[in-house]
């Protein structure tokens, strides 16, 4: 099983990646099972309980995903976008509350918009 209390179970031959950000860095553990990340334009499930410095998501319909790959909470990949309403949402918030959720342990990387 995966994560706390093996709360998710596989139920095929599974690749999984584990993502170095938890709810100790603002990732509301409500969302576990209910967000998705972008990797390469997709969409990937959020598996298991969101942990103090850990998500896990299912990379097995993405086999050429990486280490060290980037990987999107919030923002666009390809012609996909996750923005904070999604995960307010399921938080029942408000977009703002997401994006002030953040800690000081992310380090702030600003970037220009692609094109």
């Amino acid at each position: 099983g995966v994560s706390y209390g093996h709360q998710f179970h596989t139920t095929r031959p599974s690749r999984l990646a584990v993502l170095g950000i938890g709810y100790a860095d603002g990732v509301s553990r409500r969302l576990s099972g209910q967000m998705e990340v972008l990797a390469e334009g997709r969409r990937l499930p959020q598996v298991g309980a969101i942990t103090m410095d850990q998500i896990v998501i299912d990379a097995t319909d993405l086999p050429e995903l990486d280490i060290g790959d980037s990987v999107t909470l919030l923002g666009s990949s390809g012609s996909e976008t996750i923005g904070p309403q999604a995960w307010s949402d399921v938080c029942q918030s408000i977009p703002w509350e997401v994006l002030c959720s953040f800690k000081h342990r992310l380090p702030r990387l600003p970037r220009r918009p692609e094109h």
